[in-house]
């Protein structure tokens, strides 16, 4: 399943047939909505910080959590998310970044 979400907002973008598959919202439903729109906000703050703050750095982050349905049912999502970055290592669409490597 995959979505695109922009770096700074985590508005949908695009979607694919799996995740229409898998949460019941089509296409029309999620693009443009908040990546929120399958959170069952069961996962502590800090987990999404720390997810955030990674993939904000230009970093990939692996991790499971549990989303939610359109149906309300809920199902385990095992994620792989990269950003998107510029030459200088830069998350995009962000306008500047100040990213050092190791």
């Amino acid at each position: 399943m995959a979505t695109a979400t922009q770096t700074n907002t985590a508005r949908i973008v695009a979607v694919n047939h799996a995740f229409t598959e898998i949460t019941g919202y089509s296409s029309e439903e999620a693009v443009g909505q908040n990546q929120s729109l399958v959170s069952n906000h069961s996962m502590p703050r800090e987990f999404y910080q720390d997810l955030w703050q990674t993939i904000s750095q230009g970093e990939p982050w692996t991790g499971r959590l549990i989303n939610r349905r359109k149906d309300g049912s809920k199902y385990l999502a095992e994620l792989s998310i990269s950003p998107v970055v510029n030459a200088s290592g830069c998350p995009l669409p962000e306008p500047s970044c100040d990213v050092r490597r190791s």
